[in-house]
């Protein structure tokens, strides 16, 4: 089994209605995935990774890849470095701006 066959949500803000994970768990939500490109990594480390593990979910991260309407690439590095560090699942959020780029954006996220 694996994080993305358990229901899971996305928390766009550590500070945004987060404080109830126990509440997501009873509901039965297995895991949450917190948005490290728009807030700091510390914030998720302080408040939300805790409280996940205090109630047996995962705490794995997303972003969205773009910067600017384009393709950046260090937020790719950064999702996959952060969930190397806590051991987790992420998602690369990629949309519009891998558009027009071939298999060649696509061959980089999945490596």
């Amino acid at each position: 089994m694996t994080a993305f066959n358990q229901p899971f949500l996305f928390l766009r803000n550590p500070h945004g209605g987060v404080e109830g994970l126990a509440e997501m768990k009873a509901a039965g939500f297995q895991g949450v995935f917190c948005n490290i490109k728009d807030y700091a990594v510390e914030e998720w480390e302080q408040i939300v990774r805790p409280r996940a593990k205090q109630n047996g979910m995962f705490c794995g991260v997303w972003g969205r890849t773009e910067n600017n309407g384009s393709f950046d690439v260090t937020v790719l590095d950064k999702l996959v470095s952060v969930a190397d560090d806590w051991q987790e699942p992420l998602i690369c959020n990629s949309e519009s701006e891998i558009k027009g780029s071939g298999d060649t954006l696509t061959k980089l996220i999945a490596s």
